[in-house]
């Protein structure tokens, strides 16, 4: 009776906030699908001696690793975000959980 309860409720929970459910399908993505999605191959890129990747003319580096973007701006600045994917749409995800489509 335990096991159809616990069911029923994250069923139902499911089904008044699609979001979650959603979110549920979501899983870290790896390097070499970030930078497919980011098609770098298209794109000159240097590696700096930092680690950070650098295109053409851009003053912004990043760096990818599995589930993690981070950008290293001139001023020193670090930002990284998580990346999740459901193998088709890419999410960004920010220190306080808000997504956004990569």
């Amino acid at each position: 009776m335990g096991k159809i309860s616990l069911l029923a409720m994250s069923l139902a929970l499911l089904a008044v906030n699609p979001a979650l459910a959603e979110r549920s399908r979501m899983r870290v993505a790896s390097e070499p699908e970030i930078r497919e999605r980011l098609n770098e191959r298209s794109k000159k890129t240097t590696k700096a001696r930092n680690g950070y990747t650098y295109q053409s003319g851009k003053s912004v580096g990043y760096k990818l690793s599995n589930g993690k973007l981070c950008l290293l701006y001139p001023s020193g600045q670090k930002n990284c975000v998580d990346v999740e994917t459901d193998g088709k749409r890419f999410q960004l995800v920010d220190r306080n959980g808000d997504r956004a489509d990569l």
